[in-house]
């Protein structure tokens, strides 16, 4: 009678186990999620519609980031012996207190005579100028 009892309760060890495999197996797999969702086959292809769509996004995104990085104009720098506040406040990593700092800077040693001295200014660094190095003019 023990040999049974054993036998039994190893028969539902094991398909727990493979139960258990089962679902992580699935879990796993890149159309899962939309099966388990609803069922059906229909929510499958918006997900790959979607995800198509946010791979196209992130590729223009990139895309734009690079244009942005090789093509920019002049017209589009600002320039930081004129800019106002707002549009110092344009550039990443420059807030209203360093915008105010920088026309400060300016006004007290005659403008910038080159863009790296905006670095003079307190809260920008060597990372925040290679940043800002593109985007900046003083002419």
């Amino acid at each position: 009678m023990n040999d049974k009892k054993i036998v039994i309760f190893y028969s539902f060890l094991t398909a727990a186990v493979f139960l258990f495999f089962c679902l992580w197996y699935f879990t796993q797999s890149e159309n899962a999620g939309v099966f388990i969702r609803d069922g059906s086959e229909t929510s499958a292809e918006v997900y790959v519609e979607e995800t198509e769509t946010e791979a196209v996004t992130e590729a223009a995104d990139e895309a734009v980031m690079e244009t942005a990085e090789v093509g920019e104009t002049e017209a589009a720098k600002v320039n930081i012996n004129t800019a106002s506040a707002e549009e110092l406040c344009t550039l990443p990593g420059i807030g209203e207190k360093t915008a105010e700092s920088i026309i400060t800077y300016r006004n007290e040693n005659g403008g910038f005579k080159e863009a790296e001295e905006i670095m003079n200014i307190k809260g920008i660094g060597e990372k925040t100028f290679q940043s800002l190095e593109n985007m900046i003019t003083i002419e």
